[in-house]
């Protein structure tokens, strides 16, 4: 692992806290990741599975309809900032 992370340019402990990162976010591609995991070690069965990514997916698009965006969350902190540096 440790050549292989040496190749990429990257130490264990940026790898791992990225992998979790990842995790945490609920991001796509991890997900699908951990779906693999899931089904090669038998975790869970291909319906849970499945209704589990579909939950997760929905989340998603419930976040992008009802939720502020990053960008957006940005923007109201640089307009905070704003403010305060003008008083």
């Amino acid at each position: 692992m440790k050549i292989r992370l040496k190749y990429d340019a990257m130490g264990q402990s940026q790898f791992f806290k990225s992998l979790m990162a990842l995790y945490l976010d609920n991001d796509p591609e991890m997900v699908k990741v951990v779906e693999k995991i899931k089904q090669k070690d038998k975790i869970m069965s291909k319906a849970k599975i499945k209704s589990a990514a579909k939950e997760i997916s929905r989340g998603h698009a419930l976040l992008k309809d009802l939720a502020l965006t990053k960008s957006e969350i940005d923007d109201l902190f640089d307009l905070l900032e704003e403010v305060d540096s003008g008083e």
